[in-house]
């Protein structure tokens, strides 16, 4: 016997596609945890987008407490309150960049147990609280960056155990305290770069065996002391270009065996150490221009089979060490001066 499918109607079918629709709306509608502020977007469940509005009347915007995600920005110039974020113990992302925050009232995070990003970009803070982060010990990003903060407590990071991200980049930061970073044990990237350090302690990255990212260009660092990063096993990223350099005591890379990438351009450097490279085996990028350099040591790498660019332009380099280049067996890019006082 020949059974043919039954086929419903065009008009039940529109029927059955509208009650499908308003199932969809009404589910919509619970998910929807909370009605969203006048002043607020809200795209995403248990996330708002607030702008404009002041600083200091956070509070006053009726941002529910079971929100996981907040972004406010393009606020008043004023101080971030101790009463702004009250309650909100299930908060994952706070976003407060170009919000002229000046100042931050000391227990303004204190309720924000499970927060793991803060961002505080592109505000005006010139200090911040000494305990003011002791409770975030989930977080894992933290943005100081473009701020004018001048010093930071010693104790500031010391709760942050998970922090995996540290960005005080563009701030005016001229000393660090050797125990500063101490605690942070698990950072992977930090941002130091568009300060006006002179020198860093020893000791101030003494813990950071994980880290992978270290970003120190455009600072007043006039020298790189021996011992200073042989805790950075993991580093692969090391950028020191645009300070005031003029000496790297010997050995000062040998305990980096991950490093790949290594920016010295722009500092005052007039001589390398020899060997100063042996051990970078893994160094696939290294920047040298624009620095007084008259002469290379005749032994400078080791077997960097791995490098693919090296920048020696802009120096004073009057001759190449035959042997300098031995080991460079796969070198892609070498940038050198033209001058009538260079020769091989």
């Amino acid at each position: 016997m020949l059974r043919v499918a039954y086929r419903p109607p065009a008009a039940a079918l529109a029927d059955m596609l509208r009650s499908a629709l308003l199932c969809a709306a009404l589910g919509l509608l619970r998910a929807q945890p909370f009605p969203c502020p006048p002043a607020c977007k809200c795209v995403f469940r248990d996330a708002a987008q607030c702008s404009g509005g002041d600083v200091a009347r956070i509070a006053e915007l009726g941002l529910p407490v079971n929100l996981t995600h907040i972004l406010l920005f393009r606020m008043g110039r004023g101080t971030l309150q101790s009463h702004s974020f009250s309650g909100m113990t299930v908060l994952q992302r706070l976003m407060l960049s170009d919000s002229h925050i000046s100042a931050i009232a000391p227990g303004t995070f204190d309720d924000l147990i499970k927060l793991k990003t803060l961002r505080l970009s592109r505000n005006k803070i010139t200090h911040l609280p000494g305990a003011l982060l002791d409770k975030l010990a989930l977080l894992e990003q933290l943005f100081l960056d473009r701020n004018e903060l001048k010093d930071i407590d010693q104790n500031m990071f010391q709760k942050l155990v998970n922090l995996q991200e540290l960005f005080l980049n563009q701030n005016q930061l001229a000393l660090l305290p050797a125990r500063l970073f101490t605690n942070l044990g698990n950072l992977k990237v930090l941002d130091l770069s568009g300060n006006n350090l002179t020198h860093l302690p020893q000791g101030l990255l003494g813990t950071q065996a994980k880290l992978e990212k270290l970003v120190l260009h455009s600072n007043q660092l006039v020298s790189l002391d021996s011992g200073l990063l042989s805790s950075l096993r993991a580093l692969r990223e090391l950028q020191l270009d645009r300070n005031h350099i003029r000496s790297i005591a010997p050995g000062a890379f040998d305990q980096l065996r991950s490093l790949s990438s290594l920016t010295l351009s722009r500092n005052h450097l007039e001589f390398l150490p020899s060997a100063l490279f042996l051990y970078s085996h893994n160094l696939t990028l290294l920047t040298l221009f624009e620095n007084p350099l008259e002469e290379l040591p005749k032994v400078l790498f080791g077997e960097l089979a791995g490098l693919h660019e090296l920048w020696l332009n802009g120096t004073r380099l009057r001759t190449l060490p035959a042997a300098a280049f031995r080991n460079l067996s796969r070198l892609r890019a070498l940038g050198v001066t033209v001058s009538p006082r260079l020769s091989a």
